[in-house]
């Protein structure tokens, strides 16, 4: 099937009716599913045949669901987009400067621990508060 295919049984589907179960001599009987038209035939997702107590044959439509077919228009056709929010609070620009910036603060954090850590260094706790 190409696109259209798809969009016409969807489309199909989606304007189906119950009524078109219907014979149209107005006595309420279903009519058989060998002489549904084209249409609803499409939208008939399965049929149960019920042989009741009277020996009649009665016959139990089901519909593909309406909005699922409507929805994959929508979706098929562009009208359903899909939204997504970006909250954008800093620019790349702005991230690499302040990861560069993180990154000298750590290394003149690693030279003190170094200076303080060292056996000829001299510097104390109270002198680095000073």
């Amino acid at each position: 099937m190409d696109l259209e295919e798809i969009v016409e049984t969807a489309s199909r589907i989606g304007r189906a009716t119950v009524d078109q179960l219907f014979s149209p001599d107005g006595e309420g009987s279903l009519i058989h599913p060998r002489e549904l038209p084209a249409d609803i035939r499409e939208a008939v997702s399965s049929v149960d045949v019920v042989v009741g107590p009277d020996g009649n044959t009665h016959y139990k439509y089901r519909l593909w669901p309406k909005l699922a077919a409507l929805d994959l228009i929508a979706k098929l056709r562009g009208l359903v987009t899909k939204k997504t929010e970006v909250d954008v609070v800093l620019t790349w620009r702005q991230v690499l400067e302040k990861m560069d910036a993180e990154d000298a603060e750590a290394r003149a954090i690693e030279a003190e621990v170094k200076d303080v850590g060292s056996p000829s260094g001299t510097t104390t706790a109270g002198d680095r508060a000073q």
